[in-house]
């Protein structure tokens, strides 16, 4: 069992530009040097970059290592100014609490509140909402994502019933590659689970009817949509035991195993971390 284990020592990884876009092509060699070795720029999507001209010499920083001089990088007549869709360098998966105001007659939920969300430091813009409906215990759906350029960030809740619910971390070049974290969420706890663009999702149901609504940061692009084995031995979630094996879609049970898939999401630097509890 794959458990997470305490992370190490924090890197500092930038990742790859993405030159089919156009992008790699118009960079000078010594800015892209200077980029990889100061850490100031973090490529997360390629359609999430915009260049803006950059006048002042003086407010560069110098690389670390110092083997790339700044002046010579900000000569350039431009820099990358990035506009992170999700700052990943901020988020990872979390538990979301959310509050219940409660009375006699039931309670009432603020499901979704964008302010609660951007002082968490998670600045998304969902564009659209699903809705599952799982008749038997013991259905599992996953482990299912979309690259890139239709990559999706999901915020997860059960409407109905209890689901055990899983994240994979399949950034490349994450220490934490292949570990994962999960959480129960139900009607009854209210909680939800923010999954970043850059890991896997997958959930099985703990009850019979239960019913799952998660909010997706872009639409579903069927060229985009892949997904890893829910059993692959590499990754070894530990899945409740339901008392009979999972029900799984027959797109579910051809899915390749994570040695077989070649990721490409970038990896900010900051591994996976346990859950809060």
């Amino acid at each position: 069992m794959r458990r997470m284990v305490e992370p190490g020592p924090r890197k500092c990884c930038v990742p790859t530009l993405f030159p089919d876009r156009g992008v790699g092509n118009h960079i000078d060699p010594n800015l892209r040097a200077f980029i990889a070795h100061s850490g100031i720029a973090r490529i997360l999507e390629c359609d999430a970059l915009d260049f803006t001209a950059f006048q002042d010499e003086g407010a560069g920083i110098a690389p670390s290592n110092g083997s790339v001089s700044s002046r010579s990088c900000l000569r350039q007549s431009f820099i990358i100014v990035i506009r992170e869709r999700v700052r990943l360098s901020e988020n990872s998966v979390r538990v979301i609490q959310t509050h219940r105001a409660s009375d006699a007659r039931g309670w009432l939920s603020e499901t979704f509140r964008e302010k609660d969300l951007l002082s968490l430091g998670i600045d998304v813009r969902f564009v659209q909402d699903n809705h599952s409906f799982s008749r038997a215990r013991g259905t599992l759906r996953g482990i299912h994502f979309q690259v890139p350029p239709h990559a999706q960030n999901k915020l997860v809740r059960c409407a109905r019933g209890r689901i055990w619910d899983v994240a994979i971390d399949l950034r490349n070049g994450s220490s934490t590659f292949g570990q994962w974290v999960g959480a129960e969420l139900s009607a009854e706890n209210g909680r939800q689970l923010f999954i970043p663009i850059g890991f896997g999702h997958g959930f099985l149901t703990l009850e019979p009817d239960c019913e799952v609504i998660y909010k997706i940061s872009d639409y579903y692009a069927p060229d985009c949509d892949q997904g890893i084995r829910w059993d692959d031995p590499d990754i070894a979630i530990d899945w409740p035991a339901t008392g009979s094996p999972p029900h799984l879609s027959p797109r579910d049970m051809a899915l390749p195993m994570l040695k077989d898939f070649d990721s490409p999401f970038p990896y900010d630097g900051r591994p996976l971390l346990p859950l809060a509890p």
